[in-house]
Parts: C-alpha cells; sequence; structure tokens
C-alpha cells in the first residue's frame, strides 16, 4: 500500500485529478488576444487570474518534481479556464497538453451545451471519460493529469468514496453531491 505521494505516483495507474487554477467572474476580466483565443465560443468567458496562472505554476513545478520526468498525458475539459490550466502544468512538466474532452466540463453547462444527453448521468458520463483517458495512458506508459472543475471533482469524490453507496446515490437530480 502506498504511504506518500512518491509512492502513489510510481505507480503508472494511479489517476491525477485537478481543478482549474482561480477564475475571473468574466465580467470585466482583462485579457491577452492569446488568452482570448482559447474560448471555444461567446459564452466561454472565464479565465485564470494572475493568481490562478500562478497556482498552474505551481501545479505544474510540484508535478514535474514528483514524476521525475515521466510521461503525462494531459487532458483537459473544453472551458478556457481548464484549458489555460493544463497549458500552463504542460509547460512546467516540459510536456504537451493531450487532449480536451467536452464530458469533462462543467456538470450545469455540460447539460445545456447538450453533452450529456439522453438522460446520461454527468458524473457517469465524466468515469467514463476518464476511464477511456487511463486506458489510453496506460497503453502510451504515461501517467494520466485531468484538469477539470470543482463540481466534477466533487461528484467524482463522493460516487468513488469506499463510504458512498456508489453512484446511483451520489448525486441529485441535477448531477450535484447530496
Amino acid at each position: 500500500m502506498p504511504t506518500d505521494d512518491n509512492d502513489i505516483l510510481a505507480d503508472p495507474s494511479t489517476i491525477i485529478l485537478i481543478r482549474h487554477g482561480d477564475a475571473s467572474s468574466g465580467a470585466g476580466a482583462r485579457v491577452d488576444a492569446d488568452t482570448l483565443a482559447l474560448r471555444k465560443d461567446e459564452d466561454d468567458v472565464r479565465f485564470l487570474t494572475r493568481s490562478g496562472e500562478a497556482q498552474a505554476r505551481q501545479v505544474g513545478k510540484y508535478l514535474k518534481t514528483l514524476l521525475g520526468g515521466a510521461p503525462i498525458m494531459l487532458v483537459s475539459s473544453a472551458h478556457a479556464r481548464a484549458r489555460q490550466t493544463a497549458q500552463i502544468i504542460a509547460a512546467a512538466t516540459a510536456t504537451e497538453a493531450s487532449g480536451i474532452d467536452h464530458r469533462l466540463n462543467e456538470i450545469e453547462r455540460a447539460f445545456f451545451e447538450g453533452v450529456h444527453t439522453g438522460g446520461d448521468d454527468p458524473v457517469e458520463t465524466a468515469i467514463r471519460a476518464i476511464e477511456e483517458h487511463h486506458a489510453r495512458s496506460i497503453d502510451e506508459r504515461a501517467r494520466l493529469v485531468i484538469v477539470t472543475h470543482g463540481d466534477i471533482l466533487a461528484c467524482l469524490a463522493e460516487a468513488l468514496s469506499p463510504w458512498s453507496d456508489g453512484l446511483e446515490s451520489s448525486a441529485d437530480d441535477e448531477g450535484y453531491p447530496p
């Protein structure tokens, strides 16, 4: 049984889940042209603050030290703040962001964007996405690092907790933990 961060991260099956850095509320945010180019649509208006950028750099440095140069597969949600965080982590770890997955988007927005259709539970959808990326990361002998949102992480923690009754009881009708 792993006893510290180094033991856990030495295991190639470990999945590292990260919440994006601190983000602006959107209104009045000052951003440069490169950051604006990250927007996937006009509604994608939350970008990392300077503090959020610093947080992402710190996480990147931490991962670089702990992983000791091991290959990383870095996947993020489609939202600009998550993609920004992934890009900063990629730069700090001397890797490339490997992909974007809409199934890792915020739960509330994912419903409106039509990602979770046909009555699919957004947490189950996110878990399926993570499982797919995890299988690919093992094939590629890389550590999977996922950058997503607080609501997804809270629901995943609840759903995957050994004290949980499982996915069916882990979220309310809107997909949020009880």
